[in-house]
């Protein structure tokens, strides 16, 4: 029987994420790239509430606490799709690792801020997350709209922009 987890703990393993349950930072790594898998459209089935660290599931904190050994061995059976891969591989090139960057990402799509103007996002998130410089979030608003940014946005006036601009030498 598959488990509600086992399809993310195929992704982290696809990532190269190795989760160590016991480590803050590791569960912090968890919890924020698990919300913008799901962000991003892939099956993640949990449910998130915006909190001190940014996105938050108490559900999943349950399975990683309930099931470190499937965690932090990354145990699943699960075979990923080809969409799926192409989706962690955006991910995989879009994101970058750092804790700052990752919890600022994720507080901007979960608050939906992401194509707001960059200065009015840099005053939000600086109240509740202070700690955060304004390179962390403007890297995070950056990393949002690259992540969340689908083709069907494209009309076709960008379209030819984007290809005028492609042949100026």
């Amino acid at each position: 029987m598959v488990n509600k987890y086992d399809r993310l703990l195929a992704y982290l393993k696809y990532l190269n994420i190795r989760p160590d349950v016991d480590n803050f930072d590791s569960r912090f790594m968890i919890q924020k790239v698990t919300y913008l898998l799901k962000s991003m459209g892939l099956g993640v089935d949990y449910d998130f509430k915006l909190r001190k660290h940014g996105p938050y599931g108490n559900v999943l904190a349950h399975d990683y606490y309930n099931n470190k050994e499937d965690f932090n061995n990354l145990r699943t059976d699960y075979e990923l799709t080809d969409e799926e891969k192409e989706k962690l591989d955006l991910f995989s090139e879009t994101v970058d690792k750092d804790k700052n960057i990752i919890e600022s990402t994720a507080t901007i799509i979960i608050m939906r801020l992401q194509y707001e103007y960059e200065e009015a996002v840099i005053e939000q998130i600086k109240k509740i997350k202070p700690h955060l410089t304004k390179e962390d979030i403007l890297s995070g608003i950056n990393t949002a709209r690259e992540l969340l940014f689908k083709d069907e946005y494209l009309t076709s006036e960008l379209r030819a922009e984007i290809k005028a601009w492609e042949e100026i030498d």
